[in-house]
């Protein structure tokens, strides 16, 4: 797509906007910061800048759209429904043509590694850290998140039954959400349904096109086709992954299943025999969950556990922070919008935290850390498949 054509949707959008300001106190950025730039409306008229001079993007224009979360708050509220994700979108684009070469290289390598050498990398990754070879950034991030790169228990064998689906497990998850994998896979067996695991998936594309790398993204996109079988229904676990696949139009890839709404509708889940769980639990709904998605299977699911007391951060709460790859991008920004999260759960005192995507479960839980709090936190399923009564 030229230029002329990006800009042009920039303003298409841009136009809708009446700048009412309902927006602003959704936006996780503006709460922070009290800076009209750093709100809805102020971004989309940065936006309009750009599409009127996409050739000299100012350091202002850069900072307050890269700051941007994309977490959708803004969309929910907005009486002229204007598409915030839309002019985010395309102004990334625009903005990626001045980019660095350096970072696009970086997303470009990230995004074609296959399954089996996502594998290879954590297990690099791990060895690195021991050793201390691992740079002070890299080191920085291993403290952060290694809970998360450590090796989970062997992984179940995969039953073989009638009923067979697909699991797509994206890229980053291979270092980072294994043990929600391997949970969803015992499940599914004990409903008996097999689970393939195609293993020239790739990245679903959302990291590229967050980036405004779009046609890197549509190589995700084109190989993961590729990749699964049209006849056999596929699962994600990550509520991220999933609400990219869902925009991806007469793909295959759109009609993607969230694991836990496939497991609340097989025939063979209220068979299953879950043991009593006296705990509180906390259920945290991704933005990417309920402003993009607009469903959450949690609670019903968790609900199979006896004794259990189930809670939901309200969602008046904003963002987390994680935001994909926002929290290794401002970490700084992140930190102090998670930590309207961290209100809520202090306020609450869970035993467990449940979150459906993985890199708000390894943000909060760093940032719980921090602050010397032993609070666990796992994906749904994990809990489900940790509580299964497999006598």
């Amino acid at each position: 797509m030229q230029s002329s054509d990006i800009s042009q949707g920039i303003l298409q959008q841009a136009d809708l906007c009446v700048k009412c300001g309902m927006c602003s106190n959704q936006c996780p950025t503006y709460l922070i910061k009290r800076d009209e730039n750093e709100s809805p409306r102020g971004r989309i008229a940065l936006a309009q800048a750009l599409a009127t001079d996409s050739n000299k993007p100012t350091s202002t224009i850069k900072k307050h759209l890269d700051s941007c979360l994309s977490c959708l708050r803004c969309e929910k509220v907005c009486p002229s429904k204007v598409s915030f994700s839309k002019i985010m979108d395309n102004s990334k684009q625009l903005l990626s043509q001045n980019g660095t070469p350096a970072k696009a290289k970086l997303i470009a390598k990230i995004i074609k590694l296959n399954q089996t050498q996502w594998r290879r990398l954590a297990k690099t990754y791990r060895l690195a850290s021991r050793s201390g070879l691992l740079f002070f950034g890299s080191l920085f991030f291993y403290r952060q998140f290694r809970d998360y790169l450590r090796p989970v228990a062997k992984s179940p064998e995969n039953q073989s039954f009638k009923e067979q689906i697909q699991l797509f497990t994206g890229c980053l998850s291979h270092l980072f959400d294994q043990q929600t994998h391997y949970s969803l896979v015992s499940l599914l067996n004990a409903c008996n349904v097999s689970v393939a695991i195609p293993k020239n998936q790739q990245c679903c594309g959302a990291i590229a096109k967050h980036s405004g790398m779009l046609k890197e993204a549509d190589l995700c996109h084109t190989n993961n086709e590729t990749a699964f079988d049209a006849d056999k229904p596929i699962l994600f676990s990550a509520s991220g992954c999933g609400a990219h696949l869902k925009h991806q139009k007469n793909s295959k890839l759109n009609t993607s299943i969230e694991a836990g709404e496939f497991l609340l509708s097989h025939k063979n889940f209220s068979n299953l025999q879950f043991t009593n769980l006296d705990k509180k639990i906390l259920v945290h709904s991704p933005c990417s969950e309920k402003n993009d998605l607009k469903r959450c299977s949690t609670t019903q699911l968790l609900s199979h556990i006896p004794g259990i007391s189930i809670t939901n951060i309200p969602d008046s709460t904003p963002c987390c922070g994680a935001a994909g790859s926002y929290m290794l991008k401002q970490p700084k920004l992140a930190g102090q919008i998670r930590e309207l999260t961290e209100e809520e759960i202090l306020r609450h005192q869970p035993d467990i935290i449940v979150t459906t995507n993985f890199p708000c479960a390894m943000h909060i839980a760093a940032g719980l850390k921090q602050k010397g709090l032993d609070i666990e936190v796992m994906h749904p399923l994990s809990l489900l498949q940790k509580q299964l009564n497999t006598r």
